[in-house]
């Protein structure tokens, strides 16, 4: 080939020396008929070959010539047998994020999945036992995915249903769903006693969960949950602010303040800073420290505060029923002293627990 012919015409002195080494390991000193020149020629055409073809023969190799994005955007765009009843919408909402070169949370499973049957499942024989905590919150698709990749491991899972707060999760099959574990080695046990918070919280947020009467408190006596109400967004910002003071004075050391959303978050953080000394947690957040927070429902999962302040409570806060196990994580995040605020009327979680079980202040005007 010509190209190849002219590649070797540009090689420096060293690629032709190199070549001489090799000739003369092979065939040494012995008097031969076989011309070293054509054999020279043979070998450096056979470098500058491999040498081209090496970035195309890596992409072979790492599958690069299957277009994974352009496969899994396909099957948001044909008709199936069987879809939802959503389908349509959810394949917009899908296809739009990946226009945006993002992609949602319960679609980074099927994603890996297409992957793995295109290029080839990678499965880890090696890993022999896999924790998975916050299980509520992963579906029976992630459950079986987990399984492919593991195949030589078991498993210990933890989870509290009542605590699925990604909209996946809530009212839908999770990982702790029983019809998932029907084989005999798989062991279930079910821990209803709560530690974390005091008596008077668990009597309180127990009433507004499915099966919540099952939830045995520890007896650590405490202040009953206090509901604060008023139709004066200063008014309870003002009082929101003496609340943080008292619950400092009190001797808290960790305080949240916690919103539904991130963009309310961001919101009651720029009311408050000039008359309180807080700090904004968000998503890029990686340092936790003691002192005032303020901070959205999805990221209070897992942490534990000395004291809660629900910023609001109410039912146009919380007006949805699959809020339920939201609006409970969110209470249930506070060891000793949990304070509710509500700017209008309370939201039915909070109707439906008994008179008893917290304290109501007098509604501001």
């Amino acid at each position: 080939m010509a190209w190849v012919e002219d590649e070797i015409e540009l090689l420096g002195v060293e690629a032709f020396q190199e070549v001489q080494k090799q000739y003369q390991s092979e065939h040494g000193d012995q008097e031969s008929d076989f011309d070293e020149a054509k054999y020279e020629r043979k070998m450096l055409a056979k470098k500058i070959v491999a040498k081209q073809f090496k970035p195309l023969k890596n992409a072979v190799k790492k599958m690069a010539f299957i277009h994974v994005d352009r496969l899994f955007r396909n099957l948001f765009k044909q008709s199936h047998p069987e879809v939802p009843t959503d389908w349509e919408q959810m394949c917009s909402r899908t296809l739009s994020h990946l226009d945006e070169k993002t992609m949602l949370f319960e679609d980074v499973t099927p994603y890996l999945y297409v992957k793995d049957q295109l290029a080839g499942i990678k499965s880890n024989h090696v890993i022999q036992h896999v924790f998975i905590d916050e299980a509520q919150d992963y579906s029976p698709f992630q459950f079986e995915y987990l399984k492919m990749i593991y195949p030589a491991a078991s498993m210990t899972i933890l989870g509290d249903v009542n605590q699925a707060v990604y909209a996946q999760s809530q009212h839908q099959l999770t990982m702790l769903d029983g019809s998932l574990h029907t084989e005999k080695q798989h062991h279930v046990m079910k821990l209803n006693k709560s530690y974390r918070s005091t008596k008077d919280i668990v009597d309180f947020t127990k009433q507004f969960i499915t099966d919540g009467e099952q939830i045995e408190p520890f007896n650590r006596k405490g202040e009953k949950p206090l509901l604060i109400k008023g139709e004066d967004r200063q008014k309870l910002d003002q009082r929101m602010i003496q609340e943080a003071e008292r619950l400092k004075q009190a001797g808290h050391q960790s305080i949240a303040i916690i919103t539904k959303t991130a963009s309310e978050s961001e919101e009651v953080y720029h009311r408050l800073k000039d008359n309180l000394s807080i700090k904004l947690l968000t998503k890029d957040s990686y340092e936790f420290e003691r002192g005032l927070h303020v901070l959205p429902s999805y990221l209070s999962k897992g942490i534990e505060f000395d004291a809660v302040i629900v910023h609001d409570a109410s039912t146009n806060v919380y007006k949805h029923e699959h809020e339920r196990t939201l609006f409970y994580t969110v209470c249930t995040r506070a060891m000793h002293e949990l304070v509710l605020f509500s700017l209008g009327e309370e939201c039915l979680f909070i109707q439906q627990v008994s008179p008893g079980a917290y304290q109501v202040d007098q509604e501001i005007t």
